[in-house]
């Protein structure tokens, strides 16, 4: 079932201007640089555990791979212990997926995907990271005493703006977070496929 759209950003906030078009070196002041993530937070209302994965459609642009994602997975508010990576579905042009998410009765998770700046600095540095797609969620098994679950979505972008990364330069931080629309209030019913 769709869930939303997604921006994933570590970039510059103002554009390049096109070759032979002058800018006023006034409005360098105005740019900072953005890394903005994806954020799902999703919570089992069903009287059973169930598991889901979440599958990212997403067109990469050029000379952007995979391994230049990470996701996080915080059930318990420590998410640094919950790093993966999504991975290619088999068959399917531009379609990834998280591994299986186990939640039980009652479990809310939050599931985050984010340019991997952490293993790769040179993201930070170079600071051209754009990408681009949409959401989907599904059950990833079949034991569910009905055929179907209950699971309710909230999904945002986060993102945290700086200056320099430069020793002795202000990092001049500045965050933003804003909810994206998710079908039926985020009230999604999964079936069994």
């Amino acid at each position: 079932m769709l869930i939303s759209t997604f921006e994933l950003l570590l970039k510059s906030q103002l554009p390049e201007p096109p070759k032979g078009v002058p800018i006023d070196p006034k409005l360098e002041k105005l740019g900072r640089k953005i890394i903005q993530g994806y954020f799902l937070t999703l919570a089992n209302t069903n009287s059973f555990k169930i598991e889901l994965e979440v599958i990212f459609t997403l067109k990469l642009p050029k000379g952007l791979g995979i391994e230049k994602f990470i996701t996080f997975v915080d059930p318990v508010g420590n998410s640094k212990d919950m790093a993966g990576r999504i991975a290619p579905i088999q068959n399917e042009k531009d379609r990834y997926k998280t591994d299986k998410l186990s939640l039980a009765s009652g479990d809310t998770i939050l599931l985050i995907l984010q340019p991997d700046f952490i293993k790769d600095m040179d993201l930070l540095t170079k600071a051209n990271f754009e990408a681009r797609g949409y959401a989907e969620l599904r059950l990833a098994s079949d034991n569910t005493p009905t055929g179907r679950a209950d699971v309710l979505v909230s999904a945002e972008h986060r993102g945290t703006f700086f200056r320099s990364l430069e020793d002795g330069k202000d990092l001049d931080i500045g965050q933003l977070s804003y909810g994206l629309a998710v079908q039926n209030s985020g009230l999604l019913t999964l079936k069994t496929q």
